[in-house]
């Protein structure tokens, strides 16, 4: 009785932890939502409160469309907001459970070699992927038309630039690689990790297109996250971010998307090869 005692409680054990490493990162997921949730509501009820008389004489079906298009049109401004504090909030979490953020997101791993490299690496994935998902007809739903007069600030490509390209790739990458990946290869190991934390960035993301694009990603920022840590994480994910922004929705010679793309495999596959085949 007790041989099986004693077998039996390693067992529970590790599934004890298999589930808390799995629901400890489901709770950062939730926390990551309900920010950029809070952030949409604020700006549902400020542009309410804005436009009292004009939503006074709209439909509830009108006034949700308005809604649809505003907040879309400030997408920029209000996933800024999201990301940002939930940088901070994460930050002040792991310190309160006192849990070193360099140690558990790999903050000490970065190399000036494959820092470098991970530029070039993101913006070649970005053009190959986008290039890619571009000939298939996606299903998309648009309500950046026909949006209000907004602030300046509100629809400045600065702050646009400043979401995708600083703010959305570090909460991101913290989320998924600094603590997913963390968390669940200590139980389940690297491969899985890998896979759950790409699965999981890629249902973020939403739109078919988006999320196929986002799930390709991630099966290349996993390995790299383990490897050489988060920094390099974060400067892919900017670079592959600013690619897909300046390109998205622009029509481009055949003959020179065929040219970039081969240039940009090229630089991605070699990339690649000198940062994982670098040694230290």
């Amino acid at each position: 009785m007790d041989n099986v005692t004693r077998e039996e409680n390693p067992r529970k054990s590790r599934i004890r932890e298999i589930y808390g490493s799995l629901f400890a990162f489901f709770g950062y997921i939730l926390l990551w939502l309900a920010l950029k949730v809070a952030a949409y509501g604020v700006g549902a009820v400020i542009y309410l409160s804005r436009y009292r008389e004009e939503t006074a004489r709209m439909s509830f079906s009108e006034i949700g469309e308005a809604l649809q298009r505003l907040l879309s049109a400030h997408a920029g401004l209000l996933s800024l907001i999201a990301n940002g504090a939930f940088v901070v909030i994460a930050l002040i979490i792991m310190a309160a459970r006192r849990i070193n953020p360099v140690r558990e997101t790999g903050l000490g791993r970065a190399r000036p070699l494959p820092c470098l490299l991970a530029i070039p690496l993101g913006a070649s994935l970005g053009f190959l992927i986008g290039t890619v998902l571009s000939f298939v007809p996606w299903p998309t739903v648009s309500f950046r038309e026909s949006v209000p007069a907004a602030p300046e600030i509100l629809d400045s490509t600065a702050i646009m630039i400043l979401s995708v390209a600083v703010v959305a790739p570090i909460a991101e990458e913290l989320l998924f690689r600094g603590i997913g990946v963390s968390k669940i290869r200590k139980t389940l190991g690297a491969v899985p990790a890998v896979l759950i934390a790409s699965v999981l960035f890629a249902a973020a993301h939403g739109e078919p297109g988006a999320a196929c694009g986002a799930l390709v990603f991630g099966l290349f920022l996993g390995p790299l996250f383990l490897k050489y840590g988060l920094i390099p994480c974060v400067l892919c994910h900017a670079a592959f971010n600013l690619t897909a922004y300046f390109t998205e929705g622009r029509v481009f010679d055949p003959t020179l998307v065929l040219g970039i793309a081969l240039s940009c495999a090229a630089a991605a596959i070699g990339s690649l090869y000198l940062t994982f085949k670098r040694k230290g």
